[in-house]
């Protein structure tokens, strides 16, 4: 995964699906697969990345948090950051993770969205689609899509 560049982020923000964690094939599954369906996707491969990037005014509609992944902070920890935040500006937010004692701790500290890995495209765009739009133009993804 690349790291996240502010200023490649499309003007509307707040249109973005940002998938939080370290490279890792599922992880960029996940970003092709939202781009294909026409969102607007970003890996960020930390939680301090992600905060910075809502701190410089991208306000994603939804965060993937792959818990599995996340090299620089719990999880939770990210999780708080963002429940201290202005509800306008408060992505939904999803945690995602290959082991069912996550989604235990998820539900104790009243996380309400949990995903179980691995998570299939069609579940992935199903989940996203109820909280982002799609572009009206999509957007290639590599040169022999066209």
């Amino acid at each position: 995964m690349t790291p996240a560049d502010p200023a490649d982020h499309p003007s509307h923000s707040h249109h973005i699906v940002l998938v939080v964690g370290t490279a890792r094939d599922d992880d960029e599954e996940m970003v092709t697969t939202l781009l294909r369906a026409g969102f607007d996707a970003l890996a960020v491969e930390s939680g301090a990345a992600t905060l910075a990037l809502m701190d410089g005014g991208v306000t994603p509609c939804v965060l993937l948090i792959d818990v599995d992944t996340l090299p620089d902070m719990h999880p939770l920890r990210l999780w708080d950051a963002l429940q201290r935040r202005d509800e306008a500006s408060r992505p939904t937010s999803f945690l995602l993770s290959d082991e069912a004692i996550d989604a235990t701790t998820a539900r104790d500290v009243d996380i309400g969205h949990f995903l179980r890995k691995p998570v299939t495209s069609e579940r992935l765009v199903e989940i996203v689609e109820r909280h982002c739009p799609r572009r009206l133009f999509p957007r290639f993804t590599s040169a022999d899509e066209r």
